[in-house]
């Protein structure tokens, strides 16, 4: 029974409850690919700035606007210049959201990512990044072990998508996030490049290993003062 009763206490102190994940601020965009035209108005850090959300303020929900200069777009878009986005979250989290606004500009939604690779790091080493593998029974996998992202109608009222993650295997991953890299494999129109309006993330922030250790001792010590 005492041993039970350290396991039960040790449990929350360790493993936050999922129903504190929250918006993920302060992420930056660590790398991303461009395009020659204008690629400060259309730069990879529009795709996490909130430009074109309520307020402009990033958020994990509310209607994207369709103006260009709120969307990233990466051109050419091809096999010899491949695009990706890489998203810093400068600390390791539960990635428990990601909440995605595809390419919502009127007349060119086809420039939105179609079938896109996710890759994941617990540190801001990109060499470590691990792709998200599939089963194909997720809302948003495309069967081939990628996901697939739904083409924007390219209206004022578009509130985007939560990416579905139950298909996900090696979802084990999930719980020491650091790095977010998108690999699109196509857009809706190749030859009109590849772009995004908005991502974000929401989680739960990884303790420090000696925090949480201070928590569970405080209880340890807590329950046998109790017993005295």
């Amino acid at each position: 029974m005492k041993t039970k009763q350290l396991i039960l206490f040790a449990i929350p102190a360790l493993c936050p409850l999922a129903a504190n994940a929250a918006l993920i601020t302060g992420i930056s965009v660590q790398s991303g690919s461009t395009n020659p035209f204008n690629p400060e108005v259309m730069g990879p850090e529009k795709a996490i700035n909130g430009d074109g959300l309520p307020g402009g303020e990033p958020t994990l929900s509310g209607a994207h606007s369709t103006t260009f200069s709120h969307q990233w777009w990466s051109f050419p878009f091809n096999e010899t210049n491949p695009a990706q986005l890489t998203v810093n979250l400068n600390d390791p989290y539960v990635l428990t959201t990601i909440q995605v606004w595809n390419y919502n500009e009127a007349g060119v939604t086809v420039r939105g990512i179609q079938n896109v690779g996710i890759f994941v790091s617990p540190d801001e080493d990109p060499t470590n990044l691990v792709k998200l593998l599939t089963d194909g029974t997720g809302a948003h996998d495309n069967g081939a072990g990628d996901f697939l992202f739904p083409e924007a109608p390219g209206a004022n009222d578009y509130t985007g998508f939560e990416v579905d993650l139950s298909g996900v295997t090696n979802a084990s991953l999930l719980s020491n996030v650091r790095l977010v890299q998108l690999v699109p494999v196509d857009s809706y129109d190749n030859s009109a490049g590849v772009g995004l309006a908005e991502i974000q993330f929401g989680g739960i922030l990884v303790p420090e290993p000696s925090s949480a250790l201070l928590s569970v001792f405080a209880g340890l010590a807590l329950l046998v003062r109790r017993r005295h």
